[in-house]
């Protein structure tokens, strides 16, 4: 049975905000922006935790930058955070990942790669709906309703 449910989006669609909210209530939760400064170190944590880490409880994990085949969809829910452009480019601008004018191009590049790979993953959310209540409510109740999580909180 899967229970765990991964986060995967552009930097800045709240996967941390996510992960922060879950954590909050009681989810056991790894964020890997805290195991690596670059990609391929964040993967190697990635492929470390998948092959090590108990899965008798819920977890969220927030993929930050890691390759979506390392989480297969047999044990992981995959969800993909694709707010629409103009709702990104305002998160980006006011949340946490603020950002300069020379990274934008960066960024927007890394948000289309998303976009054309949307096939890959078991949810996406990319509508403005999806991105209200605080923080995302909707989505955690999707991914915890879809892996029957509850019986694991009462």
């Amino acid at each position: 049975m899967i229970t765990t449910i991964v986060l995967f989006g552009p930097t800045g669609s709240g996967k941390s905000t996510l992960v922060k909210a879950a954590k909050a209530v009681g989810v056991r939760c790894i964020d890997l922006e805290a195991h690596g400064r670059t990609p391929d170190e964040r993967c190697a944590a990635a492929m470390f935790i998948t092959e090590t880490a108990p899965i008798d409880r819920p977890a969220l994990i927030g993929a930050a930058d890691t390759d979506v085949t390392i989480y297969p969809p047999s044990e992981f829910l995959r969800l993909l955070l694709l707010p629409p452009l103009p709702l990104f480019r305002e998160m980006a601008e006011t949340g946490e990942s603020r950002r300069s004018r020379s990274l934008e191009r960066e960024h927007l590049d890394h948000y289309a790669s998303f976009v054309g790979s949307k096939s890959d993953f078991d949810i996406v959310f990319d509508d403005e709906a999806a991105f209200s209540g605080g923080p995302y409510a909707s989505l955690l109740r999707i991914g915890v309703s879809r892996l029957n999580w509850q019986s694991h909180f009462n």
